[in-house]
């Protein structure tokens, strides 16, 4: 763990940063910080995800093994490693084409 006066030290020099980057460059720092917001959300919601199906045991998505799967006829694999909108329309087009 980070001494405490260390952590005020950096967390005192990012926000620094940040202020003078929002003085010296005020347009593009609205989009910058609209942009970093988006990508904390994502990463957290992201590792969230991930972090629970690997729990379970559910294995992360892989659009070749998917692939192979499908056309083997074997809908179970292909169902857990192609995410859902490549499966079901996998599978449309196995069946009605």
């Amino acid at each position: 763990m980070i001494p405490r006066p260390v952590a005020f030290v950096l967390a005192g020099a990012a926000i620094g940063g940040a202020l003078l980057f929002v003085v010296k460059h005020p347009q593009s720092a609205g989009q910058s910080i609209g942009g970093a917001a988006v990508d904390l959300a994502d990463g957290i919601f992201s590792g969230v995800v991930f972090g629970i199906s690997d729990r379970l045991g559910v294995p992360r998505t892989d659009q070749e093994r998917g692939r192979e799967a499908l056309d083997r006829g074997d809908y179970w694999g292909a169902s857990l490693y192609l995410p859902a909108g490549d499966f079901i329309s996998g599978m449309w087009n196995k069946f009605w084409n």
